[in-house]
């Protein structure tokens, strides 16, 4: 019955010992990269070069000429070239939510500016420097610093409905509850 015994013991060593063994070291690397302040930091990729689409073309020539043919091509773009930017910036103004969007600027140099409707100071100022969309709407992005530093690029509240030819706010294009009256926080939320 000993022996039995034993080689139960004998099995157990064998089959937990290893598995002892491997957690013993997983804990240990986790430890090791916890304590590792390199491996938590953030990535600096302000230097990285951007490869364009025609990079990608020489080696995959059917993925770009899928991309080609799709939306996808036009979809995030550089404001700039005027046949980029579909809206015409031509001092539209918007209001909703008790504030007005003033779009001036043209398509060569589109510009916003956000005010409380009754008047006051602007709430927003801002170029418009990059397009999302070019199918059903097209939203706009500038660069403002919400903490993160001034080459944040943020989305603005306002789109342009390329079917409809016209302004809309970005509640009207989700399925959200409408803000409060008057409270910027609200009326600048989708940012």
């Amino acid at each position: 019955m000993r022996d039995h015994e034993s080689d139960g013991a004998r099995a157990r060593r064998w089959l937990y010992g290893p598995a002892i063994a491997w957690f013993a070291l997983v804990g240990l690397g986790l430890l090791a990269t916890a304590l590792d302040g390199d491996a938590w930091g953030s990535l600096d990729r302000s230097r990285s070069a951007v490869a364009g689409s025609s990079a990608c073309r020489s080696c995959h020539p059917a993925a770009y000429e899928s991309w080609r043919r799709t939306y996808h091509r036009t979809m995030t773009q550089r404001a700039g070239p005027p046949e980029v930017v579909l809206a015409p910036f031509a001092g539209e103004s918007i209001d909703y939510l008790g504030f007005r969007a003033t779009l001036t600027g043209g398509a060569a140099a589109p510009r916003i500016v956000i005010t409380p409707a009754g008047g006051g100071p602007p709430t927003l100022e801002a170029d418009v420097v990059m397009t999302v969309g070019s199918h059903r709407y097209q939203q706009y992005l500038a660069r403002l610093d919400r903490g993160g530093g001034p080459e944040e690029v943020w989305r603005l509240p306002v789109a342009w409905h390329i079917g409809e030819r016209r302004w809309i706010h970005l509640n009207a294009a989700f399925l959200e509850p409408e803000g409060a009256h008057g409270d910027a926080s609200e009326y600048l939320r989708h940012l």
